[in-house]
């Protein structure tokens, strides 16, 4: 889990219990995402990157700012980031 900010202690402790059920070997998040969604989210990978490289994880950071130019480059062909 990566919070921006402090989480309420409810919301870590659940979310905690959650992420100890899941399967790691699944990479799916929709157990972490539930609700209702008017439209599809999307992840922003330039702050996801941002973010892991504030708290010093450099080879994420990294990983998570290529996917981010790939995605670029694919939306700006007209494609969809597969």
């Amino acid at each position: 889990m990566l919070y921006l900010g402090p989480p309420d202690l409810r919301r870590l402790v659940n979310d905690a219990a959650i992420v100890r059920e899941m399967n790691p070997k699944l990479r799916g998040t929709v157990r972490l995402s539930g609700g209702r969604w008017l439209r599809q989210p999307q992840r922003d990978v330039t702050l996801l990157a941002g973010a892991l490289q504030s708290a010093g994880y450099e080879e994420l950071a990294g990983f998570y700012r290529s996917e981010a130019e790939r995605a670029r480059t694919e939306a700006a062909r007209g494609g969809a980031l597969k």
